[in-house]
């Protein structure tokens, strides 16, 4: 039964992938302890964004976003847009753009009413002109949506932040199987995966889930997916002993929630917001005594025939992306790195002024060390 299955992952953005497969594979899934990706709030915020500068009449969207971020456009003026265009007969949107002329508000309402129009029309033109996943960059830039969140620190809000990265990936991949695809079509099929899916429920539901929702569960067969350092462990806990260790334990608690199967798996590579990220198989991984591990072959395309072995030497590292001539520069973000003193460590940032490449490292005995790369005496693996 697919309901001895469960799909476990550090972040809620990486449902987004495995939501897309299953569900264009017609196998039935339930997100536990979350919504489903294209239900999220952030997304279907920038969703309805889209819509409006594909279709300004949808007043559903435009109702959704005319006051997010807050521009000082509440309840009651959008009372008084509702009956302005029903007695015109009027979309809501024409009734904005008539905010001046309609003499019903106070000239400061009716700027921000103006100032929200002028905004969507030129999300219309930058929609034309621009490929779909860069338009939804223009999106959370000239409507400030990236600015509201990233000033909140929150927890939540990091997440939302993920989301959206993956829906510009989503984007980015929907594109690229059919460059012949418009953004129309991009919001056709969000619409189709937020309906609720019609599903033959006999054989279960695959569950799909964070580690931190998962404790207390147990299952036949358990999936990890994302086991690469920046992930698991997550790059905000690279900078505190503690917390990386915290991320050790919730590791741990994923491993246990298998009964009889466990499977991990890393990606070579994965883009974020249209960056190619290399990120390097999961420290975690050398935790595990090497008869434990089975050797299976490698799913990902390429010429290249990898496989994941149990030795010390190769384990895992024949995963990591081959360098390109335009990655080819040490000491990338991700890389492992060894220390006469500090011992192994991992580069979670560079930084070249000009005057020496500096690189910030995170050592598991020794915490967070800045160091120029010229005299560290740096072994990179």
């Amino acid at each position: 039964s697919l309901s001895n299955i469960a799909l476990l992952y550090r972040t809620n953005a990486q449902s987004r992938s495995l939501e897309d497969v299953l569900r264009r594979r017609q196998i039935p899934y339930q997100v536990v302890g979350g919504l489903r990706f294209y239900e999220r709030k952030e997304i279907k915020d920038l969703l309805a964004y889209m819509r409006i500068a594909v279709n300004p009449k949808d007043s559903v969207s435009l109702r959704r976003i005319v006051n997010l971020p807050a521009r000082g456009i509440g309840k009651t003026s959008l009372e008084k847009l509702e009956s302005y265009s029903k007695e015109k007969d009027i979309s809501l949107y024409e009734a904005m753009c008539q905010a001046t002329s309609s003499g019903i508000f106070r000239p400061g309402t009716a700027n921000k009413l103006n100032q929200f129009v002028s905004l969507i029309e030129t999300l219309k033109e930058v929609c034309i002109e621009r490929p779909a996943n860069e338009f939804l960059k223009e999106i959370l830039n000239r409507s400030n949506y990236m600015l509201m969140l990233s000033k909140d620190p929150s927890p939540e809000s990091k997440g939302r932040i993920e989301n959206i990265n993956e829906l510009y990936a989503a984007i980015e991949q929907f594109v690229d199987r059919e460059p012949e695809n418009t953004l129309r079509d991009f919001l056709d099929t969000a619409t189709l995966a937020s309906d609720a899916d019609q599903y033959d429920e006999s054989r279960g539901l695959i569950h799909l889930m964070t580690l931190h929702t998962c404790k207390g569960l147990e299952f036949e067969t358990v999936f990890i997916v994302g086991m690469e350092n920046r992930i698991l462990p997550h790059l905000n806990s690279m900078a505190s002993p503690e917390e990386y260790e915290e991320e050790r334990r919730l590791c741990y608690v994923g491993f246990t929630r298998a009964k009889k199967n466990l499977f991990l798996t890393n990606a070579k590579r994965r883009k974020v917001f249209g960056s190619i990220s290399c990120n390097g198989p999961s420290d975690f991984l050398d935790s595990i005594p090497s008869n434990l591990i089975t050797e299976i072959p490698s799913l990902a395309s390429g010429s290249t025939k990898e496989t994941l072995t149990s030795s010390k030497d190769t384990h895992y590292g024949q995963l990591t992306a081959p360098r390109s001539e335009k990655t080819s520069e040490p000491y990338t973000i991700g890389s492992k790195v060894v220390h006469p003193k500090f011992g192994s460590g991992v580069i979670i940032h560079r930084d070249d002024d000009g005057e020496g490449l500096k690189l910030v490292v995170f050592f598991k005995q020794a915490g967070k060390k800045t160091l120029a790369a010229r005299y560290a005496n740096l072994i990179e693996l």
